[in-house]
């Protein structure tokens, strides 16, 4: 929730981070986090996901995000 400070600034009461990194982020594990997230969410909170990794894409040039333990076969 966000509240504001004088000056106008906003800080957040609460900021949870979860990290995956390398071998654990695999897409089981991306999908464990992502409905923990929408699990403790409510429509008025504010949420911020940022990916890094590898994309592939297919002929329409849609691209999507591969996990660590994507297959290509």
């Amino acid at each position: 929730t966000p509240v504001q400070r004088g000056g106008g600034a906003v800080t957040y009461q609460n900021i949870d981070v979860t990290l995956i990194t390398d071998e654990k982020a695999t897409r089981s594990r991306i999908l464990v986090e992502l409905a923990e997230i929408q699990r403790k969410t409510t429509s008025k909170d504010w949420v911020v996901i940022f990916f890094a990794g590898h994309a592939q894409a297919d002929t329409l040039y849609n691209y999507y995000f591969l996990p660590w333990d994507y297959n290509n076969t």
